[in-house]
C-alpha cells in the first residue's frame, strides 16, 4: 500500500511538472509576477524599487527558485521511490531520473510557444533534486543508525 501511494505521489508530481512547462510563456510569466506582486507588499518596507523595476529585477530568480523547488520535491519523491526497487544504488539510480527527468522537461519546452531550452535551467532542476537526495540518504542514513 505504502510503495503504491509513492508511486502516485511521484506520478503526480511529475504530472504538475509537465502541467507547468506546458503553459504557454505569457501565461507563465503572469503566475510569476503575480506572485512577485503579492510579495511586493513586503519589498516596499526595505527596497526603494518601483512595482515594474521589482518585477523586471525579481522575476527571473523567483523562475529559477521554482525550477530548483520543483526538483527538489522530486528528488525526494524519486528517491523515496527508487529505495523501493534499487536497494543498493537507489541514490545514482534517483540522480539519474531526475537529471532524465530535467531534460525531458526542457525538450518539451521547446514545442510550447513562446518557452526555450535552457541548460541553465537542466542545471539548477538537477541541482534540486541532488540536494534533495542528498539530504533524504543523510537524514534516513543517520536516522537508521540511532534505531
Amino acid at each position: 500500500m505504502k510503495k503504491t501511494i509513492k508511486l502516485i505521489l511521484l506520478i503526480s508530481w511529475l504530472g504538475l511538472i509537465y502541467y507547468f512547462s506546458s503553459q504557454v510563456a505569457s501565461e507563465s510569466s503572469k503566475v510569476s509576477s503575480g506572485l512577485l506582486a503579492k510579495l511586493y507588499v513586503f519589498y516596499r518596507l526595505f527596497g526603494k524599487l518601483s512595482l515594474s523595476e521589482y518585477l523586471i529585477a525579481f522575476s527571473k530568480l523567483i523562475r529559477k527558485i521554482a525550477h530548483f523547488s520543483e526538483y527538489f520535491i522530486l528528488g525526494i519523491l524519486s528517491y523515496t521511490n527508487m529505495k523501493e526497487y534499487f536497494k543498493d544504488n537507489h541514490h545514482f539510480v534517483s540522480i539519474l531520473f531526475c537529471m532524465i527527468c530535467a531534460i525531458v522537461d526542457e525538450t518539451h519546452q521547446l514545442f510550447v510557444p513562446g518557452r526555450a531550452y535552457g541548460v541553465i535551467d537542466i542545471l539548477i532542476d538537477s541541482c534540486g533534486s541532488v540536494l534533495a537526495i542528498i539530504l533524504c540518504h543523510l537524514i534516513i542514513k543517520r536516522w537508521l543508525k540511532k534505531y
